[in-house]
């Protein structure tokens, strides 16, 4: 027999704000990746360009699917907002019930 759902408000919201963290590096690391690959555009030609592009290219549609709908990135902002979802969720069920005992 389960006593109820339990969670600690600590862990969760530390788990909220790392993802919100690692969101930001890694968002700023996708930026240095394109201005990387823009300077790499305007330094080199031919074949050395055209295998450097190709890897990016395979590198940008894991990352963010090249529009930001999908990939590594996306998967990352989803999960924080799940776990933002679930948090204040379980707050606003704590207040639910907290009002209901303030009756008696």
């Amino acid at each position: 027999m389960s006593d109820g759902m339990r969670y600690d408000r600590a862990i969760i919201e530390t788990l909220r704000d790392e993802l919100r963290v690692n969101f930001g590096k890694l968002t700023a690391a996708g930026d240095e990746m394109t201005s990387a690959k823009d300077q790499m555009a305007a330094a080199w030609t031919g074949d050395s360009l055209t295998g450097f592009m190709g890897t990016y290219d395979n590198w940008r549609k894991e990352y963010d699917g090249h529009d930001g709908s999908s990939g590594a990135v996306h998967k990352l902002n989803e999960i924080a907002k799940l776990v933002e979802s679930a948090l204040n969720e379980a707050l606003g069920a704590d207040q639910k019930i907290g009002d209901g005992f303030g009756n008696f």
